[in-house]
C-alpha cells in the first residue's frame, strides 16, 4: 500500500517556494530601482509638472495662478509657432532619412572588398577626426568655444 506523505511536509513545500519567489521578487526590483527612480525623477515627475504649468501663469518668484486653456489659445494664434512646427515637420521628413541613406551608403561603401581599401578607410578616418576636432573648437558656439577654460 502507498505511504501517505506527512502533513507538516506537504505545508513546508509550498510555504518554501512561496519565500523563494518572494525573494526573487524582491531582488528583482531591487535591480530595476535605479532605473524606475531614474524613470520618475528625470521622465514622469517634470513631464506632469510641465503639463501642470501649461495651464498656469507661473513665474519663479510668485505662484502660479491658474489661466486654464489661454495659454494654448495664445499658442495657436502665434505665427511663430507655426513655423516652428513646419521647420520641424520638413527637418524629419528630409534631413533625417537623408542622413540615414547617406550613413548606410558610406557604411556599405567602407565595407566592399576592393583593392586600396585600406587607404581609403584611413583617409576616412582622418578626415572624420578632423572634421570632429574643427566642429569642436569652431567659433559658432560649439562647446570649447563657449565653456570657461
Amino acid at each position: 500500500m502507498a505511504k501517505l506523505a506527512d502533513p507538516v511536509q506537504v505545508k513546508a513545500i509550498p510555504s518554501a517556494r512561496k519565500r523563494a519567489l518572494h525573494r526573487t521578487n524582491v531582488i528583482g526590483w531591487l535591480f530595476a530601482s535605479p532605473w524606475a527612480i531614474g524613470l520618475l525623477c528625470f521622465y514622469a515627475i517634470p513631464m506632469l509638472m510641465s503639463i501642470y504649468f501649461s495651464f498656469t501663469t507661473y513665474s519663479i518668484l510668485q505662484p502660479g495662478e491658474f489661466v486654464g486653456m489661454n495659454n494654448y489659445r495664445d499658442l495657436f494664434h502665434d505665427p511663430l509657432f507655426w513655423k516652428s512646427i513646419y521647420n520641424t515637420l520638413y527637418f524629419t521628413v528630409f534631413f533625417v532619412p537623408l542622413s540615414i541613406f547617406i550613413g548606410v551608403a558610406l557604411a556599405m561603401m567602407l565595407n566592399m572588398k576592393v583593392k586600396g581599401m585600406a587607404v581609403f578607410r584611413t583617409i576616412f578616418s582622418y578626415l572624420l577626426s578632423c572634421h570632429k576636432w574643427l566642429w569642436l573648437f569652431c567659433g559658432c558656439g560649439c562647446y570649447i568655444q563657449t565653456s570657461d577654460w
